[in-house]
């Protein structure tokens, strides 16, 4: 027997939870794992590499994970940072478990960066009775869950480049139910790829789930003369809703994972990805190719976009109305626990 939580039942618990947490199903387990790598090219090929992994509670016995990796040459240079954190000792809703940031740069002709960052977390998660109101064990419920994303994908370029071929930033979110004596489920699979184009073009594209609302974009190369390409597209508070189901009484898991894909080009053309994370990778890379002032001009602009967004929205506004963040498509009663995976901010180790 399936058991289908109606929205009209939500209704009183999306409300209680929109400004307070609460646990309302057993977290077994949690494992997770961070990874990062850089690739370095040349005329030739590949020049470089640099790569870190992490893994809870395999290499690390404590939360957060935190992996760095860099590479850089005279005049370019690329940084990449992921992090994995504990869910459940977030704030609010959103647990902020993830955190990516990675940059990269190149004013030489010739040289061009590709970067990886991923981050997964493995939730054992179990239903009690009590946690699905009437359902009784043994029943399949059908549950929501909610991925929150907060960042920034950019495209940078100098003046004079006007063919941004090949640049790209791909951020791929896909999460995966798994239980014992059943074939693994992806409930969710969505990209964001941002893609640059001949006379300075910067294109944007989804893919999957992903949703197109709530995505804007802004052309800040006014704040910074040497630029003539500086594309930011703002992801924020983002949500990815997906649903499932689940039997109470059965342990089951939610595999979630982010993962990013970027490549710059040569000759002052860059890219950036900040999700969840300050911008320490943006400073970093700009001051070692364009110097303290572009860096601080860059961060600075980003900053301010992040906070109070001016952007167009990237893709034509849906004709249905759009249902608030929390309320009838609201949080139920598996979510917050179950079907949630955020972004925080990084922690220093």
């Amino acid at each position: 027997m399936i058991v289908n939580r109606s929205i009209l039942g939500l209704l009183p618990l999306a409300a209680a939870l929109c400004g307070a947490t609460s646990t309302l199903a057993e977290i077994t387990s949690i494992s997770g794992s961070a990874s990062v790598a850089i690739q370095q090219f040349g005329a030739g090929g590949q020049t470089d590499t640099n790569e870190a992994t992490k893994t809870y509670p395999g290499t690390d016995a404590v939360l957060p994970l935190q992996v760095v990796v860099r590479l850089s040459d005279e005049d370019a240079a690329g940084s990449a940072a992921a992090q994995f954190a504990d869910p459940q000792t977030a704030a609010g809703p959103n647990p902020e478990e993830f955190a990516i940031n990675l940059t990269l740069n190149s004013l030489v002709p010739d040289l061009y960066y590709v970067a990886q960052a991923s981050a997964t977390e493995v939730r054992g998660v179990l239903l009690q009775p009590a946690d699905v109101g009437l359902a009784a064990a043994g029943q399949t419920v059908e549950l929501r869950g909610r991925l929150f994303l907060d960042g920034v994908l950019a495209v940078f370029a100098v003046a004079e480049a006007t063919d941004l071929t090949g640049v790209t930033i791909s951020m791929r979110v896909t999460i995966v139910k798994e239980a014992e004596g059943s074939e693994a489920e992806q409930v969710f699979s969505g990209a964001l790829t941002i893609t640059g184009a001949d006379q300075q073009q910067v294109n944007a594209a989804v893919a999957g789930g992903f949703p197109t609302r709530g995505i804007l974009d802004a052309d800040l190369s006014a704040l910074d003369p040497e630029l003539g390409v500086f594309r930011v597209f703002i992801l924020p508070n983002l949500i990815l809703d997906y649903a499932y189901s689940a039997v109470v009484g059965q342990p089951f898991t939610l595999r979630a994972t982010i993962e990013v894909e970027a490549a710059n080009q040569p000759d002052g053309v860059g890219v950036t990805a900040i999700l969840g994370a300050p911008i320490e990778t943006l400073q970093e890379v700009i001051e070692a190719t364009r110097g303290a002032a572009a860096a601080k001009t860059m961060r600075e602009a980003v900053q301010k976009e992040r906070a109070a967004p001016t952007g167009r929205p990237t893709f034509p506004e849906p004709t249905l109305p759009w249902l608030p963040a929390c309320g009838l498509f609201g949080i139920e009663s598996a979510l917050l626990l179950l079907g949630v995976v955020g972004l925080r901010a990084a922690r220093r180790a």
